[in-house]
């Protein structure tokens, strides 16, 4: 009996020293590979500006000390299509050959230092850009003493001279993703 359980252990023992082989994953650059419009339908950005975001997060970014560390540009894409889908970091993950527990570092990482850039590129209109804003939004959406807006509705608009085809939502129409305070 004690035999037989000393086998056990012994085999266990075994198993465990037996090193598990280190898996490459591929670490290519999907925007190398798609056409701008796939691009654009996965990760809701034209690559011009997924590369500015790459660059805003260039500053911030901190060498891990890792041979193999995972290409800032993925970083910004596993966030960017997590964000656009909504989907499970699981799922993100499988799109870019990273494990849950990487996107959801990558996704903390890149949204602290997006959020810390947030006061740069967002404002409230103050002074005369408020009655410009108001005019604007006025004949753009039909709201003529609106200045700002918070909740995350879409409201539609009219078609835009540039651009146009990047104010389309997911019923077909023109539409703006705002917040309605």
């Amino acid at each position: 009996m004690a035999a037989g359980h000393r086998a056990i252990v012994r085999d266990r023992m075994f198993l465990r020293q037996v090193p598990r082989p280190r898996v490459f994953r591929d670490r290519s650059n999907p925007l190398e590979d798609l056409r701008e419009e796939e691009i654009f339908a996965r990760y809701r950005f034209r690559p011009d500006t997924i590369y500015f975001i790459v660059d805003l997060c260039q500053a911030a970014a901190r060498d891990t000390g890792r041979c193999f560390a995972i290409p800032l540009v993925l970083c910004v894409l596993s966030y960017l299509r997590f964000l656009a889908t909504g989907a499970f970091q699981l799922t993100v993950g499988d799109t870019v050959n990273l494990s849950q527990p990487t996107v959801s570092r990558v996704c903390r990482q890149v949204g602290q230092v997006l959020s810390a850039l947030a006061d740069q590129y967002i404002s409230f209109p103050s002074g005369d850009r408020v009655r410009q804003v108001k005019q604007q939004f006025g004949a753009m959406a039909g709201f003529p003493n609106v200045v700002g807006v918070i909740d995350c509705t879409h409201v539609s608009i009219k078609k835009p001279s540039a651009n146009p085809e990047d104010y389309i939502g997911r019923k077909g129409i023109p539409t703006i993703n705002v917040q309605v305070k």
